[in-house]
């Protein structure tokens, strides 16, 4: 994505539905510089509400309770609406025929440690490792400080090291497992990743021919990686560098994923010495949860696992997780009930019930380790677009296959110059109450989306545009968003994979 060539679209007031549209921070539109409340009660449809009542229980090995950290569960209503605004309304560009229902991903609930491997998801992983010839009995570690920390797996190595670990038989035979194979004097609890080390970002791990993944494919040929990126590409202080960890973290995904390597992702904790990451924090972990929904791999919800410790699970610095200390010593793999308030102990136990649960659906061919959840509905077309469940949201699908295209240009409060030629896909949020989100839209070059907001699916009830973000109050009503193909540098528009990101801020 051209991170500046594109037009924002004009401001204008749409008095009908209280939006005083204006320009908001760093790259994004507004749609209002009002502020506004974040309240959404509506029950949503296509998805299990989340329950957000104070008797919500504290998270286990498979599901968690919402943190403050941009993951409490909003709902929207996703179901069929009485009318909308447009109508049939729309430009030169096809026929804008529903076409079949394209399979949808398992969606992944925000209030779970552990995202569901349902018969889809675990078809996906066993086709993942099959793709190439690697060792079943290795896993590798990529990702920067976290993942490279002496706290971080090494003491799976040793038994002494081990103390009070739940009474779950998979995760002796886990840890078993991946002890067998020797890897120079190591094996995979304790080998140095090339593709993990102390201040590394997103950059370095995409860097060079081959790249630090490539070469740790090479040397160990792993079945498995965690994959924990992030975390300092929060340094950067540049409105892009969400953009290009998303490209970073696809790109990392991919490599892996082509190389016969299933990968389990891990979001991001907080940074306690950067206050203003706090509001960065749940929009990196929605690009990291929309890749993993998206490619179908398990995604392993740190910052929900720890998010409940004493200082979020950090250290004193805000930067490291903190780690149970005895005799002198740091105990990352003990695991009674005063070693579990360590971000590193608890770190430590999810990340071996992600590798075990990985292991159980590739290795020991597993048909399915839970019940599959509730799809999403709608195919992306005008008449039948995807309904949006619940706030937030993630999807990852592509316009190149979409079924729709039906506008070129985009008129209302939108530049009706801007050229959108390529097929769009429609989505639908009905609002119960007011709410304040941020809507974001991810791709990787040649593909070129922008995103739409409207009143109706046609295209004079365009409200705001943008080449990647859209914030703003929302009141109440429904809703569509548009991703659709710039075709200002590709004739016929610049189609392909997208990431939407919908948080409520």
């Amino acid at each position: 994505m051209d991170l500046g060539a594109k037009g924002r679209g004009s401001a204008v007031t749409l008095t009908t539905f209280m939006l005083l549209l204006a320009p908001a921070c760093a790259q994004g539109v507004g749609l209002d510089d009002s502020g506004g409340s974040v309240t959404v009660t509506a029950t949503g449809t296509g998805t299990t509400p989340t329950d957000t009542s104070a008797s919500a229980t504290e998270p286990d090995s498979s599901s968690g309770e919402p943190d403050d950290t941009g993951s409490s569960a909003a709902t929207s209503t996703g179901g069929e609406s009485s009318s909308s605004s447009g109508g049939e309304e729309s430009s030169s560009g096809g026929d804008g025929t529903t076409g079949d229902d394209l399979p949808q991903a398992e969606l992944y609930p925000f209030d779970r440690v552990h995202s569901p491997i349902s018969v889809a998801v675990a078809d996906a992983m066993r086709v993942i490792a099959t793709t190439a010839d690697k060792n079943p009995g290795v896993f590798t570690r990529v990702g920067g400080s976290i993942s490279a920390s002496p706290d971080f797996h090494k003491c799976f190595a040793d038994d002494p090291a081990i103390q009070g670990l739940p009474a779950e038989p998979t995760l002796v035979t886990t840890i078993s497992h991946f002890r067998m194979v020797d890897l120079g004097g190591s094996n995979s609890w304790n080998h140095v990743s090339a593709a993990a080390m102390a201040g590394w970002n997103s950059d370095m791990l995409v860097a060079g021919m081959p790249t630090p993944v490539g070469t740790e494919i090479t040397a160990i040929l792993p079945g498995f990686a965690h994959v924990l990126l992030g975390t300092h590409d929060l340094e950067k202080d540049t409105p892009e560098a969400l953009w290009a960890f998303a490209d970073n973290l696809l790109d990392v995904v991919d490599e892996l994923s082509d190389g016969g390597v299933v990968p389990v992702l891990s979001t991001i904790p907080l940074r306690g010495d950067k206050p203003a990451a706090t509001l960065l924090v749940p929009r990196f972990n929605g690009v990291i949860r929309a890749v993993a929904q998206g490619r179908q791999i398990p995604l392993l919800d740190l910052n929900l696992a720890i998010g409940k410790l004493p200082m979020k699970g950090l250290a004193a610095e805000g930067v490291d997780l903190s780690v149970f200390a005895s005799a002198g010593e740091n105990r990352p793999c003990y695991f009674s009930e005063a070693a579990l308030q360590f971000g590193y102990n608890v770190h430590n136990l999810e990340s071996l019930r992600a590798l075990d649960r990985a292991r159980q659906v590739v290795v020991d061919v597993a048909p399915s380790l839970d019940d599959p959840g509730p799809m999403l509905l709608g195919t992306g077309t005008a008449a039948d677009p995807i309904r949006i469940p619940s706030l937030p949201f993630v999807d990852l699908r592509s316009t190149g296959d979409s079924p729709s295209d039906i506008i070129d240009n985009y008129g209302g409060a939108c530049d009706v110059a801007v050229d959108e030629s390529g097929p769009e896909r429609f989505y639908r949020l009905e609002i119960a109450a007011p709410v304040t989100v941020r809507a974001m839209v991810f791709d990787r070059d040649p593909v070129n989306v922008d995103l739409h907001v409207l009143t109706g699916v046609g295209p004079d009830t365009c409200i705001k545009r943008h080449e990647q973000e859209i914030a703003g109050p929302l009141p109440p009503g429904t809703y569509y968003l548009a991703v659709d193909s710039n075709g200002g540098m590709v004739p016929g528009g610049a189609a392909g994979e997208y990431a939407l990101v919908i948080l409520l801020e």
